[in-house]
C-alpha cells in the first residue's frame, strides 16, 4: 500500500472496515494475476485465441467487475468490434453467449470511450458514466446500468490490437485506483505474451505466406511420429505445388507469382481443420500439409476438396483475372518408417500427378 493511500485510509471514518476491505481486494487480485501466470506457462503458441478470451474473465474477476469485453481493431475499415463479452451476477459468471447478440455491432475508432482510449494510447478510468460522452449501445442490449468502466488499450508490438473495456453497474463500486494497478498489471502480462508468441511466429512461419515453415513443420511430423510408435494413432501428409508455376514468373512478373502463393495458403487455411491440422511452406511453389489422425481415405477427401477449390481460385493482375492449378500427392504414415521415407512417399505422390497430366491428385498407398 502506497503512503498516500495509508494517509487517505487512516483519515476515513471506518479505518479498519476500509483496511479489511483494501487488503482482501489486493489479496483476491493477486490470487487472480497469480493464476493467469500459472495458466500462461500451459498455453500453446497456436492457442493466441483462447489467451484473448481467457484475458477477459481473469481481469473481470480481479477486480469484481460486472462486464467484461475485449474489442479487436480492424486496420482496414478503421472500427472496433466486439471479439469476446463476460458478464458476472453476484461474483459467479453468467454461462451464457453474449457474443451472438453483439458481434454485428461495429463501432468506428473515433466514437465515445474507444476513440478517446485509442487517440490516447492510455488507460481511461470513467467514473459518473450520466455525466460523459460513454457509448452505453452495449449495455443497455445486456440490460446492463453502467456507473464506471476502465478502457485499456491492448497494444502488441507497437501495434493498437484492441480495447479491453470493463464495466461496473449501478449498486456496485465506483472503479479505483487499485482497479487500474490489477487491470494493467493483467494486461500487461497477456500484451508480453502476446509480443513473445509474435516473435516465436516470426522465427517459425514462412515470411510470404504465413505458413510453418519447413524446420518447424519437420519437427511438428516427429513428434506427431513419437506419439504414434507410442500410443497408436496414424498421421497423413498432403504436398502440393503449383503447376507450371514457372510461367507466372517469366511472364507475369514476380510479384504475380507471388500472389499465386500467398491465395493457395489463404486456400489451405480456410480448408484445414484449425489447431489441428498444421499448414506448412516446403519451398519455392511447394506446400504441405500434416494431418493428425487422418488415414489416407481423409487425406484423399481433403486433397480432392482442395484441387476443386484451387481450379475455381483467381487473382486479379491489372485488368484481367488468372487461374491455376496443383498438382496433390497424399501419403500415410506406416509404423517403422522414418520421416525421410515419409517425405519421399508424399513427394513421390505428388510426382506421379505431375507424369498424370498434372491438376490431379495421386495417393501412394504403400512405401
Amino acid at each position: 500500500m502506497s503512503w498516500d493511500n495509508l494517509k487517505e485510509l487512516k483519515q476515513s471514518k471506518n479505518y479498519q472496515d476500509k483496511l479489511e476491505e483494501y487488503y482482501l481486494r489486493r489479496l483476491r487480485s493477486s490470487k487472480i494475476i497469480y493464476n493467469l501466470s500459472e495458466f500462461l506457462k500451459f498455453l500453446s503458441i497456436k492457442e493466441g485465441d483462447i489467451l484473448k478470451s481467457m484475458l477477459v474473465k481473469f481481469t473481470c474477476e480481479a477486480i469484481g467487475a460486472t462486464r467484461g469485453s475485449l474489442l479487436l481493431r480492424d486496420a482496414i475499415h478503421k472500427e472496433f468490434f466486439y471479439y469476446d463479452t463476460v458478464l458476472f451476477k453476484n461474483e459467479r459468471q453468467v454461462l451464457e453467449d453474449f457474443n451472438s447478440k453483439i458481434d454485428k455491432i461495429l463501432i468506428p475508432e473515433t466514437q465515445g470511450q474507444y476513440g478517446e482510449t485509442y487517440s490516447k494510447k492510455q488507460v481511461i478510468i470513467y467514473n459518473d458514466i450520466s455525466k460523459t460522452k460513454y457509448d452505453t449501445k452495449v449495455d443497455k442490449i445486456l440490460n446492463i446500468d453502467p456507473i464506471s468502466a476502465i478502457c485499456v488499450p491492448i497494444i502488441v508490438d507497437k501495434e493498437f490490437i484492441g480495447i479491453l473495456e470493463l464495466v461496473n453497474s449501478d449498486g456496485k463500486r465506483n472503479f479505483d485506483k487499485m482497479d487500474l494497478e490489477s487491470v494493467n498489471t493483467i494486461a500487461n502480462i497477456a500484451t508480453a505474451t502476446m509480443e513473445n508468441a509474435k516473435l516465436f511466429k516470426w522465427a517459425i512461419s514462412d515470411g510470404l505466406t504465413g505458413l510453418f515453415n519447413i524446420h518447424f513443420f519437420k519437427r511438428m511430423v516427429e513428434q506427431e511420429i513419437k506419439k504414434i510408435n507410442r500410443y497408436g494413432g496414424t498421421l497423413s501428409l498432403i504436398m502440393l505445388d503449383i503447376d507450371k508455376f514457372k510461367n507466372f514468373n517469366d511472364t507475369y512478373g514476380h510479384s504475380t507469382g507471388d500472389k499465386v502463393l500467398q491465395k493457395l495458403s489463404d486456400i489451405l487455411i480456410k480448408n484445414i481443420r484449425e489447431e489441428i491440422d498444421l499448414p506448412g511452406r516446403y519451398g519455392g511453389d511447394e506446400f504441405l500439409l500434416l494431418l493428425p489422425n487422418t488415414d489416407i481415405k481423409g487425406a484423399k477427401i481433403l486433397a480432392d476438396r482442395l484441387l476443386n477449390k484451387i481450379r475455381k481460385a483467381k487473382i486479379k493482375v491489372d485488368k484481367q483475372k488468372l487461374g491455376f492449378t496443383s498438382s496433390i500427392g497424399c501419403a500415410e504414415y506406416q509404423k517403422g518408417k522414418d520421416i525421410k521415407e515419409l517425405f519421399k512417399a508424399v513427394d513421390k505422390a505428388m510426382y506421379e500427378s505431375k507424369k498424370k497430366g498434372r491438376n490431379k491428385v495421386s495417393v501412394l498407398e504403400t512405401y
